[in-house]
């Protein structure tokens, strides 16, 4: 087995935590729940080349399951784990797990895991805790305009908890929060799993794959109302990257499709993206997503515009894996008159990039790059009616209509280079939204 750096990964690349215990413990329907995370698992593997997941999630029976129908993902080396720097082997991960001694779950994972990626605790928990207190402490931030009715004394009391503690673990808060409002202690647990979950794709340089969608940020009314601590220019930026990122990997696809195919075939659609010059221009598009972020209007289109250069050299490779393979196999499976939809889609969190350096004007290069790619966050949406189909499709068109209007009404209007790239992403978009 081999042990890789975080720094030797490459091209679109995903940090995939829907095996979380956490997660599984919350589910009264496991069954239900592991198609929900093979459909997942499969969209991702169609649009990045590698899929990282904590090895401490591999000790769940929903794991062992998958991995047992389907050891190729591991084999194949397209799952990777990823292994704290500590710890010598998987058995060790096993061996601190409750209730876990399966000998076959052990010998499952020995034999097939083929390379693991390491990482930091103390990085990783260091970050978790500094970025968590950060936004406890900001009465602007996303998480305080949630907790209106909370006591102010229950989160300095929080505040003073996680202080007091070097090393910051979910945990210690969810018994710290007790004394919250209910609905506003949900909020911010959702909180804690997004910017934990972001905290552990940072140590393994991936882009996050939330397991959940409930995740806080800034929606457009927030951004007109001018409720966020970020410039016109950074929300903008924001709303572009996210139209770019989804016209390039957002697809409509049948879930009867998905769940048809098998993960070998799901390999065999997939390798256009394994080109060594497709994932170069895909990390590049990555950097300039979180390392372009204007301070000024001029900014702004220089780094739209470049961004866009990039993003039309890596668009024929997913075109070639959604235009021409993925149609093969659909009319191999002879699926007609499907009406679920499944679509993968890349968003730049609002709540997220105000806890990155890179918004502050200070940021060095290091600590742009050091954060860049857990930036992105990956949101997996079912689409399972024609008109919840549509409602994305009235998003993406809202979405549309507000950086057009913003657009429109400072001196960029002068320049109609944002406005046309904005009208073609959309159109794009939501070309692609149809059957």
């Amino acid at each position: 087995m081999d042990r890789i750096q975080p720094i030797t990964l490459k091209g679109p690349r995903s940090y995939f935590t829907s095996f979380d215990p956490e997660i599984i413990a919350r589910t009264s329907d496991v069954d239900s729940l592991k198609i929900e995370v093979e459909r997942k698992l499969k969209l991702l593997l169609l649009v990045k080349s590698i899929v990282v997941c904590p090895a401490s999630h591999l000790a769940s029976d929903l794991a062992f399951s998958i991995f047992r129908d389907s050891p190729i993902l591991l084999n194949q080396g397209l799952v990777i784990p990823a292994l704290r720097s500590d710890k010598g082997s998987l058995e060790d991960v096993f061996q601190e797990a409750r209730n876990r001694e399966n000998k076959d779950a052990i010998s499952l994972f020995k034999e097939n895991v083929v390379k693991t990626v390491s990482w930091d605790l103390v990085d990783n928990s260091s970050w978790f805790r500094q970025r968590f207190l950060a936004e406890l402490t900001d009465e602007r931030s996303v998480i305080r305009r949630h907790l209106k009715e909370t006591a102010k004394s229950c989160i300095e009391n929080l505040v003073r908890q996680i202080e007091a503690e070097p090393l910051l673990i979910r945990e210690s808060i969810t018994d710290s929060t007790l004394g919250f409002e209910p609905k506003e202690r949900e909020i911010l647990l959702n909180f804690r799993e997004l910017l934990y979950h972001m905290s552990g794709a940072r140590v393994v340089n991936c882009e996050s794959a939330l397991p959940q969608e409930n995740y806080i940020d800034f929606d457009l009314a927030d951004m007109a109302s001018n409720r966020t601590r970020l410039s016109e220019e950074q929300i903008l930026w924001k709303l572009f990257v996210e139209l770019a990122m989804d016209s390039v990997q957002h697809y409509a696809i049948p879930v009867e499709l998905i769940d048809a195919l098998s993960f070998a075939e799901i390999i065999e659609i997939r390798k256009p993206l394994l080109d060594a010059k497709f994932q170069d221009n895909y990390d590049r598009l990555l950097m300039q997503a979180v390392t372009g972020i204007p301070r000024d209007e001029a900014e702004l289109v220089l780094s739209a515009a470049k961004l866009e250069e990039i993003r039309c050299n890596i668009a024929l490779t997913f075109k070639s894996v959604f235009d021409k393979e993925l149609p093969y196999f659909l009319k191999k499976r002879a699926l007609r008159g499907v009406g679920s939809f499944r679509g993968v889609t890349a968003s730049l969190a609002l709540g997220a990039i105000g806890l990155i350096p890179v918004v502050g004007l200070a940021a060095t290069i290091i600590s742009m790059l050091k954060d860049s790619t857990a930036l992105i966050v990956n949101v997996g949406n079912v689409y399972r009616t024609k008109k919840a189909t549509t409602d994305v499709m009235a998003y993406n068109r809202y979405r549309k209509q507000y950086l057009s209007k913003t657009l429109s009404k400072n001196r960029l209007a002068e320049n109609s280079q944002m406005l046309d790239m904005v009208s073609m992403l959309t159109d794009a978009l939501s070309e692609r939204m149809k059957m």
